[in-house]
């Protein structure tokens, strides 16, 4: 049955009051485009905000939420951890494509307020969290048109349509998802039945990808150099041939090849994706690439994102090939000294962290690394590690936007305005910042001052360059979810 097609509702009563509300679980069924390719999809919702996505193809991906944690697995099939955003994105996902809005378990708050004469608007607001949407209703049907809502990628917009009466479930048959006025996924709803949501469904899987391979009796050294800008260089063998790849702890999406080089090696594109960079956003090429051998650890059947590479070349004597960050350190533990130009590669299954150093909790938000600091006035917050941020103050920290009016941290100082690739940025002294005890005073640092882009995140207070980690080995271990800052001799 077409939903829309009802008779009219009194719309002198409160659309939110007439939204129709689902009383059991759900399990859809159908097919999704995404990343430009085109597979089945199936999702599974309880009233108490439990759920699990599955979006198979060349390119599958999956999350859930268990009731206490959120969790997602890439293409790779590696599985993470969702925190901050990337838990309340794949949440407000759910809660859409399963019309869950006034399940009581789910962690969003409704608020309705005036619209216009065919269309009223509700405030949804995530209860635990920061994210805020707008969820547009037809005020005759009482079903919502559209959600928009803001991510790491800019202002993003779920689109309602074909809405349907599926076992006495009202659900939208097509959900479209827009960034800006691209059309980035599409969902097209084939089935639906009433399911109870078990534990073992929503459990984040336990098993990880086997494609990486250490070699036992290699070193764990990686041949490292500096870039003019201050990049860190890897020495990598990629399908046979070596090259220059940048170690950037902030390439949170994937593995990035030089466009040129991808032709090269005549590698087929599996699918695309938007890619975020200081320089805006891009679509580009996913690729299934040859193996990737860096010191000691091997990456079987890598996919990755085909790019010009511009913005890196001629920082070294030689070309550029690649970036490599989240693939990498998913899969191994990291140690990076950087005023000593070493980068060891270890097992996770085999290394111990050296005394006095001390595990620290690492927090992991779109595939990032994120660590505790501290900073003038005693404010304490959350800070993208970040070693492929070099070159002048934007190696020390770049304050993100919302915490620089949060904080109003431009109030009564001196700063000077400048661009940095597509962004607007103010640098400027501040008292001091604390990174693990260790105080840097009066350190020149980047405060944004742009709404969008990556240095929009509400989420986190910034990003830490090369420059404030240059006093310590950072010693990352994402698979353990943990993190170390070694202070060097001459730095305590």
């Amino acid at each position: 049955m077409d939903a829309s097609r009802e008779p009219a509702h009194d719309v002198r009563v409160s659309v939110l009051a007439r939204l129709r509300r689902r009383t059991e679980g759900v399990l859809l069924t159908g097919d999704a485009v995404r990343y430009g390719g085109k597979g089945p999809f199936r999702v599974e919702a309880g009233l108490d905000g439990r759920f699990v996505m599955h979006f198979a193809g060349e390119l599958p991906e999956s999350a859930g939420f268990d009731g206490a944690a959120g969790w997602a697995a890439d293409w790779t099939g590696m599985p993470r951890p969702l925190e901050l955003a990337d838990l309340e994105l794949a949440q407000l996902l759910a809660w859409a494509l399963t019309a869950s809005w006034g399940a009581p378990g789910w962690p969003f708050a409704l608020a309705e307020r005036a619209g216009d004469g065919e269309n009223a608007v509700i405030d949804v607001a995530h209860v635990d969290g920061r994210l805020r949407a707008e969820l547009t209703v037809e005020r005759r049907s009482a079903l919502p048109v559209s959600l928009r809502f803001t991510s790491p990628l800019g202002t993003e917009t779920l689109l309602f349509a074909d809405w349907r009466e599926l076992d006495a479930a009202t659900l939208p048959g097509r959900v479209e998802s827009r960034s800006g006025a691209v059309i980035a996924a599409a969902y097209e709803l084939a089935g639906a039945e009433a399911a109870i949501v078990g534990d073992a469904g929503v459990s984040c899987p336990a098993e990880r990808p086997r494609d990486a391979v250490f070699d036992a009796e290699a070193r764990p050294d990686v041949l490292v150099a500096r870039g003019s800008t201050g990049h860190v260089l890897a020495r990598v063998t990629l399908g046979g041939e070596g090259g220059w790849f940048v170690i950037d702890t902030g390439a949170g999406g994937t593995t990035i090849l030089e466009a040129s080089a991808a032709a090269r090696l005549g590698l087929t594109a599996v699918g695309s994706t938007a890619i975020g960079s200081v320089d805006g956003i891009v679509r580009a090429p996913v690729l299934r690439a040859p193996a990737i051998a860096i010191g000691p650890l091997t990456l079987e059947r890598p996919l990755v994102v085909a790019l010009e590479l511009a913005f890196v070349q001629g920082i070294f004597a030689e070309p550029v090939v690649g970036v490599i960050g989240w693939d990498l350190f998913s899969r191994c533990v990291a140690e990076l000294t950087l005023a000593e130009e070493t980068l060891r590669i270890h097992d996770p299954a085999r290394y111990s962290l050296p005394a006095p150093a001390a595990w620290r909790r690492l927090v992991v938000h779109t595939r990032h690394p994120i660590v505790t600091a501290r900073y003038e006035n005693s404010r304490q917050g959350l800070f993208r590690v970040d070693v492929g941020a070099a070159g002048g103050a934007l190696a020390n920290v770049i304050f993100h936007t919302p915490t620089v009016e949060r904080e109003r941290l431009l109030d009564d100082r001196d700063y000077e305005d400048v661009r940095v690739g597509a962004y607007e940025v103010a640098l400027g002294p501040m008292l001091w910042f604390e990174l693990d005890g260790h105080r840097f005073e009066r350190p020149v640092v980047a405060f944004a001052r742009d709404h969008r882009g990556p240095f929009a995140d509400a989420y986190i207070d910034g990003n830490v360059g090369v420059g404030f980690l240059a006093p310590f080995t950072l010693v990352l271990d994402t698979p353990g979810r943990r993190y170390a800052l070694a202070p060097l001799p001459d730095a305590r």
